[in-house]
């Protein structure tokens, strides 16, 4: 995708891991034009590919880059390589002891994601650490992490916690220090989501792959590729760092297209993975198979989300049109009219966290939240309409 801004350009030229001459090239004539250093280097900062610009400046014309530019970038690399570190020696704590209590934990994201596809931990910011874990045990790891010094806002009413499970889809916990969040999740996607993902299915096809010294277990490649194609878009592909991953995916590991075609088509999510395939393709050059290509281009939602998520990333600010602006793009990912109503039920009458927060309710009357979350939307809703400023709603969303 070439824009019409040379540092753009440039953060995308620099969003990878891999250069091959003729991209070295271009980054090279980019260099010796006008670049906007700040609006770049805040670019790289809101997207989270910081690490990857300064590295690939660094490597291919450093002379050309003010040194101010430089030693800002470094800054920041260093200060995310010392997060990163430090957080991934928690989830290597963490992991022990769930082992030690017979805990099956998938880690999801995070340290393990920037191992696995960037080689290099300290090329991927990540903040938190998510942990997947069967939805029978989420109890047990979360009461673990509680006892190991971590904080639950929930408090330790069992009615209360009870609840929670019922209307959440993870346990969000921080330790006292306050330094590190640990996110306990028992599904990938919300309930309200147009694609529910058969975790049963996931948890029998694990691998394991070697993590720093040890054996963690980690989804097969095209299942990863799949979830972060649904997670990128559960968000509007809101970050740059997300479409990073799908095509970093495709650099490291031989995908079996057919079989992820075939998933998508089974979990009737084909629009969201072209969606993801598409942005990486126009986005970071990903060099998916023709076939592939085809599909993409022949659905002409997928290529207008791709033109639209792609301008939206460089305009502030960045993010989806609120409820409204979702609930659109959730419907034209949608395969057909039955799972778009699919989509509005579930939308309308599945109870949420904050439906919880607003009215913590005993387990036994938890069916009221099914009434309550429909007025709930709606308020939330007509507060979005009254809040948008006047031109903003003829604009096109």
């Amino acid at each position: 995708m070439r824009t019409s801004s040379p540092d753009i350009d440039l953060l995308l030229l620099c969003s990878r891991t891999s250069l091959d001459p003729r991209q070295e090239e271009r980054i090279a004539a980019l260099l010796g034009k006008g670049i906007d250093w700040d609006r770049l280097t805040g670019w790289g900062r809101r997207h989270g590919t910081f690490p990857l610009l300064y590295r690939n400046l660094k490597k291919v014309r450093p002379e050309l880059v003010p040194s101010a530019v430089l030693e800002r970038l470094q800054k920041l690399f260093f200060l995310c390589a010392g997060q990163n570190l430090f957080l991934t020696q928690e989830l290597l704590k963490i992991l022990e002891r769930f082992d030690a209590a017979k805990i099956p934990a998938l880690p999801f994201k995070g340290p393990t994601l920037a191992a696995a596809l960037y080689g290099d931990l300290t090329l991927r910011p990540f903040g938190d650490l998510d942990i997947l874990v069967p939805k029978a045990d989420v109890s047990r790891a979360k009461d673990l992490l509680v006892s190991e010094g971590y904080e639950w806002e929930g408090g330790t009413d069992e009615c209360q916690d009870a609840s929670f499970r019922k209307a959440d889809l993870g346990y969000m916990l921080r330790e006292k220090s306050k330094r590190v969040l640990v996110e306990i999740d028992w599904e990938i996607t919300p309930r309200e989501f147009p694609i529910t993902l058969d975790l049963a299915l996931l948890w029998e096809r694990l691998e394991e792959i070697p993590f720093q010294g040890r054996k963690v277990s980690a989804l097969s490649p095209e299942d990863f590729l799949l979830t972060l194609a649904l997670h990128g878009g559960k968000h509007q592909w809101e970050r740059l760092s997300w479409v990073c991953d799908l095509a970093e995916l495709g650099r490291v590991y031989p995908l079996d297209f057919d079989c992820l075609a075939a998933k998508a088509r089974d979990l009737r999510c084909e629009r969201l993975l072209w969606l993801g395939l598409g942005l990486a393709h126009d986005l970071l050059e990903a060099p998916w198979p023709p076939e592939i290509l085809r599909r993409i281009q022949d659905d002409p939602r997928v290529q207008s989300q791709v033109r639209s998520i792609g301008q939206r990333m460089f305009r502030p600010p960045c993010t989806p049109g609120g409820a409204f602006g979702l609930t659109s793009f959730y419907l034209q990912m949608c395969n057909s009219l039955r799972d778009q109503v699919r989509f509005c039920f579930r939308l309308l009458f599945t109870p949420t966290t904050g439906d919880w927060k607003s009215l913590p309710l005993p387990p036994r009357l938890f069916f009221l939240y099914y009434l309550i979350h429909p007025f709930r939307l709606l308020g939330k809703c007509g507060k979005e309409l009254w809040e948008r400023p006047p031109m903003a709603a003829n604009q096109p969303q």
